[in-house]
């Protein structure tokens, strides 16, 4: 998905707004994110890794554990961008404290967003609490 198709979208929504008793009275912009952080780029990109292959050979089965995914995705798969690029927002983002801000924050500013929802996929618990770590500290300053 790239910023590009979004931003038409958001203004049109915007354009459009009608307000409720129950909200605002503003339209807000709260964009989803899958995202993966680690303390260094290359971890942080393999955890994205189990997401890919439980797309990549199906839905209806556990989350593949980093061994798992590793033997069942190819080298292509594998290496797949997981940082915004050209502007194409990926499935999966991933990064370190300042390379997650460096991506994101162009992008929230860009499209005006109010609020970001996080999911990650990620097996082992420990990682999945320092990613969550990392991405609130990455989070903060923005």
């Amino acid at each position: 998905m790239s910023a590009a198709v979004i931003r038409p979208a958001l203004q049109g929504y915007r354009d459009g707004f009608i307000p409720t008793p129950f909200g605002s009275g503003e339209p807000r912009i709260i964009l989803g994110l899958n995202l993966v952080a680690a303390d260094d780029d290359a971890l942080a990109h393999e955890l994205t890794w189990s997401a890919r292959a439980l797309r990549a050979y199906g839905k209806d089965r556990p989350m593949p554990t980093l061994t798992q995914a590793w033997s069942e995705l190819g080298t292509e798969e594998k290496n797949r961008t997981s940082r915004i690029e050209g502007g194409i927002i990926p499935g999966q983002m991933s990064g370190t404290v300042e390379s997650l801000r460096q991506q994101i924050t162009p992008l929230v500013h860009e499209l005006g967003v109010d609020e970001i929802v996080l999911q990650d996929m990620i097996v082992d618990v420990e990682l999945r609490q320092r990613s969550r770590v990392l991405i609130a500290e990455a989070l903060s300053e923005i």
